[in-house]
C-alpha cells in the first residue's frame, strides 16, 4: 500500500509541476510551442538557434516568449519593436541578468557597475582617441603592419589566417589596454589567446549552466561551463593583472597615460582623492580589461575572416576595392584613418558585409526592472528579453527583395557617397550598444584596406570554400565561418 501511495504522491507532483508549467499568462508575448516542465523550451532549439528562432517569427510574430528552463525570455523581432525596447524602453531594459561568468566580465553588469565602468572607459577611449596624438591609430596602425609582415612571410602558400588575425588584433588591443606587445611567436601568448578563442566557440553550450545554476555545484561540468571559468581566470591571472600591478602601479607616471589601465587608475585616484564613492577598483579593471581584449578575439577577427571569405567568391569586387584604393591614395603608403572618406565603395563593402553575415544574430539578453507594454504584450518585471539583430540585418521591408543577395551599392547613395541607414545595427543600439565599436571599425578599415592594397586573395583550389549563408556557420558567441585556406599573393611580387 506504501508503494502505491508513494507512486501516486509521485504521479501528482509530476503532473503539478508540468500543469504549473503550462501556466502562460494570456496578456504576454504567445509561445511558439508548449514548454516543458523543468526545460521549457530548450529541448525544442537546435544547437545553432538562427532558424528555429526565424520559424518561431514566422508562427507568433515579432515578439514571442520561450522559458529558457524556468525563465520568461521574450524575443524582440523587426527595426521598430528592437528600437522600441532598447532605447524608448531603455531606462527598463538597461540591465543584464546574473550569468555564470559574472566573476570574470563585466559586460554583464548592471546598476552603478555597469553605468559609471561605461562611463569611464567612453572617456578614456575618447582620450587615446585624441586627434593631436591619436594612440588608438597609432596603435591599430602598428598591428596593421606587423600583420602585412606576416602575410608577405607566407609567400603565397595556402594558409589558414585565422591564427595571424587573432594572435595580432589581440596584441592591439594589449597594446591599448595593457601598454604592451607580445611577440606572437610567444608559446604562453598563443596558449592563452587558444584558451580564450576555445571559450568564445563553446558559449553557446556553457550559458546553460545560467538557467539551471544548481547544476553548477554539482561535481562534474555538464555543460563545460566550469573549463571556461577556470581558462577565463587563467588568461586573466596570465596576461592582465601582472600589466595593472606594473602599469597601474610599479611604472605609474601621471606625465605618461598612454594606455587604458594607467589612465584608469589616474581616474580612480581622481574620485579617491575627492572623497566621491566610486565603483573603479582593481577587480573591476581587470574584468574591462579582459571584455576589451574579448573584442579582438570576439568580433574584429570573425569580420575579418568574413571579408576575406566573400572576396573568395566575388573576386571582381576585390579587384574594385583594389583599383579605388590605388586611384585614391596609391600604393606607395598604407593607408590611414584619415582617408576613409576617399574610399566610399570599400567602405559600401564592410557595412554590407557586416550586415548580410550578422555576426552576433541574437543580442546579449537584457532583464526588465519593472513591467512595461510593448507591441500589445506585458512584458513582467524579471523577464528577460532578447534582441534579434538577424531580424533587422537581413529583413526585406528595410533592404529590399535581395536582403539575402550581397550588393555593397546597397550603402552608396545617387552620387558614389556612403549612406548608413539607422537600421544597419551590427554593434546593437541604444546605452548597451557595443563599447569598442570605434576600435573595431578603425581595425577593419584599415586592416581591410592596408591587406587589398598589398596582396591578392585567391581560393585554395584543393579545397572547396565555406559557403556565405551565416546560417550555416559556426555558432558560439559569434558566428563564425567555418575553416578554409587562402592564398594571399603580394602584389608587389608580381
Amino acid at each position: 500500500k506504501m508503494e502505491i501511495v508513494t507512486l501516486v504522491l509521485g504521479f501528482l507532483v509530476v503532473l503539478a509541476i508540468f500543469l504549473w508549467f503550462q501556466r502562460h499568462d494570456s496578456r504576454y508575448p504567445p509561445c511558439p510551442v508548449r514548454p516543458l516542465p523543468l526545460f521549457g523550451h530548450l529541448l525544442y532549439m537546435d544547437k545553432n538557434p538562427r532558424p528555429q528562432f526565424k520559424k518561431w517569427r514566422k508562427k507568433c510574430g515579432d515578439i514571442y516568449s520561450i522559458y529558457m528552463g524556468q525563465h520568461l525570455t521574450v524575443v524582440v523581432n523587426g527595426f521598430d519593436l528592437v528600437k522600441e525596447t532598447l532605447v524608448k524602453h531603455g531606462d527598463v531594459t538597461i540591465d543584464r541578468p546574473e550569468v555564470f561568468f559574472d566573476a570574470v566580465r563585466l559586460a554583464f553588469s548592471s546598476g552603478a557597475v555597469w553605468k559609471e565602468q561605461r562611463l569611464v572607459t567612453s572617456s578614456i577611449m575618447r582620450t587615446l582617441g585624441m586627434v593631436n596624438k591619436n594612440i588608438l591609430a597609432e596603435r591599430v596602425t602598428e598591428g596593421v603592419a606587423m600583420t602585412i609582415d606576416n602575410l608577405v612571410s607566407l609567400k603565397g602558400n595556402p594558409t589558414d589566417l585565422s591564427d595571424i588575425l587573432i594572435l595580432n588584433l589581440v596584441n592591439i588591443i594589449c597594446a591599448i589596454t595593457l601598454g604592451h606587445k607580445f611577440n606572437i611567436d610567444d608559446e604562453e601568448f598563443i596558449n592563452g589567446c587558444n584558451m580564450y578563442r576555445a571559450n568564445i566557440l563553446k558559449g553557446g553550450a556553457s550559458n546553460l549552466a545560467n538557467y539551471f545554476k544548481f547544476w553548477s555545484y554539482l561535481p562534474g561540468d555538464l555543460f563545460g561551463a566550469k573549463v571556461i571559468e577556470e581558462g577565463s581566470r587563467y588568461f586573466m591571472t596570465k596576461f592582465v593583472v601582472p600589466f595593472i600591478r606594473q602599469k597601474g602601479y610599479d611604472e605609474y607616471d601621471e606625465s605618461n597615460l598612454d594606455n587604458f589601465i594607467a589612465r584608469y587608475v589616474y581616474e580612480w585616484k581622481k574620485k579617491q582623492a575627492s572623497g566621491e564613492p566610486t565603483t573603479l577598483s582593481d577587480n573591476n579593471l581587470k574584468k574591462l580589461v579582459y571584455d576589451l581584449l574579448g573584442g579582438g578575439l570576439e568580433t574584429t577577427s570573425t569580420n575579418l575572416l568574413w571579408f576575406i571569405l566573400i572576396l573568395l567568391h566575388y573576386p571582381q569586387l576585390q579587384d574594385r576595392i583594389y583599383n579605388e584604393i590605388d586611384r585614391e591614395i596609391g600604393v606607395e603608403r598604407m593607408p590611414k584613418v584619415s582617408d576613409k572618406d576617399q574610399l566610399p565603395f570599400l567602405n559600401a563593402f564592410i557595412l554590407e558585409s557586416q550586415r548580410s553575415t550578422s555576426i552576433v544574430p541574437l543580442n546579449l539578453p537584457r532583464i526588465s526592472r519593472a513591467n512595461f507594454t510593448i507591441g500589445g504584450y506585458l512584458i513582467p518585471k524579471g523577464a528577460q528579453i532578447v534582441p534579434s539583430l538577424d531580424s533587422i540585418l537581413f529583413e526585406k521591408k528595410i533592404w529590399g527583395k535581395d536582403a539575402n543577395v550581397f550588393k555593397p551599392e546597397r550603402f552608396l547613395d545617387e552620387n558614389g557617397q556612403v549612406k548608413c541607414p539607422e537600421q544597419c545595427v551590427p554593434f546593437s543600439m541604444g546605452r548597451r550598444a557595443c563599447p569598442g565599436s570605434h576600435i573595431a571599425q578603425m581595425e577593419m578599415f584599415l586592416f581591410l584596406a592596408s591587406m587589398v592594397q598589398r596582396f591578392k586573395f585567391l581560393p585554395d583550389e584543393s579545397a572547396p570554400l565555406p559557403s556565405l549563408d551565416p546560417h550555416k556557420a559556426a555558432f558560439g558567441l559569434t558566428a563564425i565561418p567555418h575553416q578554409y585556406k587562402v592564398r594571399v599573393v603580394d602584389r608587389k611580387a608580381e
